[in-house]
């Protein structure tokens, strides 16, 4: 059983920045499934276990006119270029 600090000083050694790369890797690194570490008592969100600044809160519209800007039109081409952007995750 992984404790929450020792969890998360191994992550962040392997370099995981963002939620989607810890769920493509959790079960080849025998990691807890990323909702059983969202209920530990030291859980604070994916910025503070990733050790990385929070991400820009995104006005609905803002994000809308940039996404528009890109030109994405499908979920799959929007989580894609989620990382690079700083948009939120869906």
């Amino acid at each position: 059983m992984w404790k929450y600090e020792e969890l998360k000083e191994v992550v962040k050694k392997i370099g995981i920045t963002t939620s989607h790369q810890y769920a493509n890797k959790y079960s080849s690194y025998g990691w807890p499934f990323y909702q059983t570490i969202q209920k530990m008592p030291e859980w604070e969100g994916w910025d503070k276990f990733l050790d990385r600044e929070p991400k820009k809160e995104w006005i609905y519209e803002e994000l809308k006119l940039a996404i528009r800007k890109v030109g994405v039109k499908s979920s799959k081409k929007y989580q894609n270029m989620t990382p690079s952007k700083g948009w939120p995750a869906v």
